[in-house]
C-alpha cells in the first residue's frame, strides 16, 4: 500500500513538471461545421488569435476611416472591414507614415493634425444626403518613433485637438454619426530598425493616454493592444505590420463596437 501511494505521488509530481500547454492554430476546413477557426494543443506558445472566417454584417453602413500604414496596405484592417460590410460604403483616408501630430520623415503631409481640416472637407464632400454612420480613427504608431522620443508629452494634446475638430465638423452635425477610436497595435521590442528603437515601450505607455482622451469625450475606445500583445510577433514578420489574419482580428474587434 505504501509503495502504491509513493508511485502515485511520483506520477503526480512528474505531471506537474510538464511544460504548460497552450493553443496553436490549425487551418479550418470543411470538416468543421463551425465558422470559427479550429485549434489543437501543442507546445508552450501563447494562445493564437481567434478570428471568425467569413464574418459579415449586411447593414448598408457608411464609414469613414482615418489611419496609417496598417489601414493603407492592401490587406489592412480597412480592407478586412470592407469585406465584412459587403453592403457598406467605406471611405478610407489612410496613409503610410501618418502620425497624430508630428512631421514624420520631415513631411507635413504625414501630420494628421496639420491636415485634419483638409480630411474633414473631403469627408463633408462625400456626405451627400446620407451622413456617415461611423468615423474610425486609428493612429499613434508613428508618433512613438525614436525621432519623437522626447516629444511624447505632446501627443495627448495633439490627439485631443483632432478629436475636437472632428466632433465640431459637419460630419457629426446629424447627431447620428459615431466616432470610434482604435488604439495602435503593439510593436516588437527587439531586432527593429533604428527608427523604432524604444517604440515598443512608448506605445505601451501611450495606450492609456489615448484612452483617457477618449473617455473625456465619452467616445468608444477599442483597445487592440491588449489582446495582441502576447502573440503580435507571430502575425507581424517585420515587427510592425500584421498579416491578413492579424488585420482581420482588428477589423472584427472594431465591428463588434459598431452598434
Amino acid at each position: 500500500m505504501v509503495m502504491k501511494n509513493i508511485s502515485k505521488l511520483l506520477i503526480a509530481t512528474a505531471l506537474l513538471c510538464l511544460p504548460q500547454l497552450a493553443w496553436t492554430q490549425v487551418a479550418a476546413d470543411s470538416r468543421f461545421a463551425s465558422p470559427f477557426v479550429a485549434y489543437r494543443i501543442i507546445g508552450d506558445e501563447p494562445k493564437p488569435l481567434l478570428v471568425v472566417e467569413g464574418k459579415q454584417d449586411k447593414r448598408p453602413l457608411k464609414v469613414w476611416t482615418i489611419g496609417d500604414s496598417n489601414g493603407a496596405i492592401a490587406h489592412g484592417w480597412t480592407t478586412q472591414l470592407q469585406n465584412m460590410l459587403p453592403n457598406g460604403t467605406l471611405l478610407n483616408n489612410s496613409e503610410s507614415g501618418r502620425t497624430i501630430g508630428f512631421d514624420n520623415l520631415g513631411r507635413t503631409s504625414l501630420n494628421a493634425l496639420r491636415n485634419i481640416d483638409t480630411y474633414i472637407a473631403q469627408a463633408e464632400a462625400e456626405i451627400g444626403d446620407k451622413p456617415f454612420d461611423f468615423v474610425i480613427l486609428c493612429l499613434g504608431t508613428n508618433d512613438t518613433k525614436a525621432d519623437f522620443k522626447d516629444r511624447q508629452d505632446e501627443i495627448p494634446g495633439n490627439y485631443g485637438q483632432i478629436l475636437d475638430k472632428l466632433l465640431a465638423s459637419k460630419v457629426f452635425e446629424s447627431g447620428k454619426t459615431k466616432l470610434i477610436l482604435v488604439s495602435p497595435p503593439p510593436m516588437r521590442a527587439k531586432n527593429m530598425e533604428e527608427k523604432y528603437w524604444g517604440s515598443s515601450e512608448r506605445i505601451k505607455h501611450l495606450i492609456p493616454v489615448l484612452k483617457k482622451e477618449a473617455k473625456k469625450r465619452h467616445l468608444t475606445y477599442v483597445n487592440i493592444y491588449r489582446p495582441l500583445e502576447a502573440t503580435f510577433t507571430r502575425y507581424a514578420q517585420d515587427g510592425v505590420h500584421m498579416n491578413a489574419t492579424g488585420q482581420m482580428f482588428v477589423a472584427q474587434k472594431i465591428l463588434r463596437k459598431m452598434k
